[in-house]
């Protein structure tokens, strides 16, 4: 049978009536594929993907453990597991980057930024409890930012765009000297107190019409508290109003970071004086480390899957790269070593 008619007869099959359009949405970098299923009064959204099992599948165990805990995400309807077909609500189109693309008020901005950063704030209050908790539930929680997932990155970005995305490749003492100073960043990384982060935070994966809500959440893993926070104010799509981008870390910090620092820090040889200063230098760390290995992504996707639509966004995010290494003096020769061959 072909795809379209599985799931024309999953939906009818599902909701007891006869879909009156079938629509498949433009996808993300993933396998994953969206269709957009009408109804005489609703539509809802079917996803299809690979589902090894439902008890296993992440983003149904994310969405069943989010939901519980007050976190806006979308409602899940029906799942064919043997089909590999997720039927749940729809969440209309308009994205946190849709909807400032008709918008200049900066004010309008900051007090919208202000509800996933609320959103992200309960996702990093959520404490585990291993005695408890689902083997699966477990499972996301051992996965993390360490060593081995930001070397895989960063190794990863050498590969695809430092090598074979640039006209000319970095000398093999830049490549070198790239690899220590971001040993200095992975190493002040991994000493951070860990977060269940969502991974992917930032305007295309947040709606909001008609609802704020999170999608795209399956990948979360645990990692500092800027990480998300990164994500969402230094994202690689939308550009924040130079104000807002100081007022939204500030908000954060005054909201959940000074306490989770007067928590986790109080023990440590940083004065209470230092905290935020130590916060910053994190996020940035964070940032530079996230942004690295975003244009890795787009560079493979060029590569790989013969798509150049995430190329436009390689500038944006190399120009807000070198002004965060700028910032640290220590890092000065990560920067030459990166901007003498992307400049050229």
């Amino acid at each position: 049978m072909h795809m379209h008619q599985e799931l024309y007869q999953f939906a009818t099959n599902t909701l007891a009536e006869k879909p009156t359009a079938l629509k498949k949405l433009a996808g993300d970098a993933s396998t994953r594929e969206y269709f957009r299923v009408s109804m005489h009064a609703d539509s809802y959204i079917i996803c299809h993907d690979k589902i090894p099992a439902v008890a296993e599948y992440d983003f149904l165990i994310l969405q069943n453990y989010f939901a519980q805990n007050g976190i806006p995400v979308p409602k899940i309807i029906a799942v064919d597991a043997s089909q590999g077909f997720i039927l749940q609500e729809d969440l209309g189109e308009q994205s946190l980057l849709r909807f400032f693309a008709d918008q200049n008020d900066p004010d309008l901005e900051f007090s919208i930024y202000c509800q996933p950063i609320d959103n992200m704030i309960k996702i990093q209050s959520l404490e585990l409890n291993k005695h408890n908790a689902d083997t699966n539930l477990l499972r996301i929680y051992g996965r993390a930012f360490d060593r081995e997932k930001y070397w895989f990155e960063i190794k990863h970005t050498e590969n695809y765009f430092l090598k074979q995305f640039l006209p000319f490749a970095p000398s093999n003492s830049d490549l070198q000297t790239i690899d220590a100073l971001f040993h200095t960043i992975v190493e002040h990384l991994v000493l951070q107190p860990p977060v269940l982060c969502h991974r992917d935070y930032h305007s295309k994966n947040i709606m909001r019409v008609p609802k704020m809500a999170i999608i795209d959440f399956q990948d979360a893993r645990v990692g500092p508290i800027q990480y998300d926070l990164a994500s969402l104010l230094d994202d690689c799509y939308y550009q924040l109003a130079p104000q807002n981008h100081q007022k939204l870390i500030d908000y954060y910090w005054e909201n959940f970071a000074k306490s989770y620092y007067k928590k986790h820090f109080s023990s440590s040889a940083l004065a209470p004086s230092q905290e935020k200063e130590h916060f910053i230098k994190t996020f940035d760390f964070s940032k530079i480390q996230r942004l690295y290995k975003a244009v890795g992504t787009f560079a493979y996707i060029y590569a790989i899957k013969k798509n150049p639509l995430y190329l436009v966004h390689i500038g944006k995010t190399m120009e807000n790269i070198k002004a965060t290494l700028q910032k640290y003096p220590e890092l000065t020769l990560l920067k030459n070593s990166l901007f003498r061959y992307y400049y050229l």
